[in-house]
């Protein structure tokens, strides 16, 4: 009589990552320990979280969702929540990390190198407005009375430096199509175009500037204190 095999139970993809996380739960734990960022126990969390409710995401393979966790782990960012900094994106059967325009901020704004209280401000430029690129930065002006200010033509970002330099950049809305026809979010796209127009300007502005993953020295106190006996469930 032939023998038969014991069945094997395929583990489930929030079940899979769940296992994978505790084994790499303590060497992350202590990355963001030294980084003085977002614990790890925290951003796993988040992640598992929005496994368990999106069946997209559980569609994908384990280990691109494990991958994705790690990189948001590195960069100290949340993710999902109020703040926005990081999102998990699933295509197809693969996930990934997608850092949206407030997180390359925070990334930026980690690096100590921002005037105080500086925020990125981004506009879109319609056919009538008045846009001078040969000034630093960039004059922007149009007609507050006129209502029709005409098609938009492009969308612009700036922000200043410490030391009173300005960084800017200026998109077309042909580079602005063109991000959108490669994004994943097609449905974000279509309910609030001029939004997310201005926020591939930031992000795009945010590659020339200076970033750090981890916080401040004051600012890793913080974050120490906020999750200070906070009991997290990893898993």
């Amino acid at each position: 009589m032939e023998e038969q095999k014991p069945k094997t139970t395929e583990l489930s993809v929030p079940d899979a990552c769940a296992q994978a996380f505790r084994v790499e739960l303590p060497r992350l734990q202590n990355l963001s320990d030294v980084q003085g960022s977002t614990p790890a126990r925290t951003i796993i969390s988040q992640a598992m979280l929005m496994v368990r409710k999106d069946p997209k995401l559980q569609s994908c393979q384990p280990i691109t969702i494990v991958n994705s966790v790690k990189e948001a782990v590195r960069c100290g960012l949340e993710i999902g929540g109020p703040l926005g900094l990081a999102f998990l994106i699933p295509y197809k059967n693969e996930c990934s990390l997608q850092i949206s325009a407030q997180g390359e901020m925070e990334l930026v704004r980690r690096s100590g190198q921002l005037a105080a209280s500086a925020t990125p401000r981004a506009a879109i430029v319609y056919e009538n407005d008045n846009f001078d690129m040969s000034v630093e930065p960039p004059k922007h002006t149009f007609d507050k009375i006129k209502k029709n200010r005409g098609a938009m033509v492009g969308v612009w970002a700036k922000i200043q430096m410490k030391d009173g330099a300005w960084i800017w950049e200026y998109m077309s809305k042909e580079e602005v199509d063109k991000c959108r026809a490669r994004a994943k979010t097609q449905n974000v796209w279509e309910s609030d175009y001029e939004e997310m127009a201005k926020k591939t300007v930031i992000k795009r502005m945010t590659k020339w500037m200076p970033k750090s993953v981890t916080p401040r020295a004051e600012e890793a106190e913080e974050v120490k204190a906020e999750y200070t006996d906070v009991d997290y469930e990893v898993l």
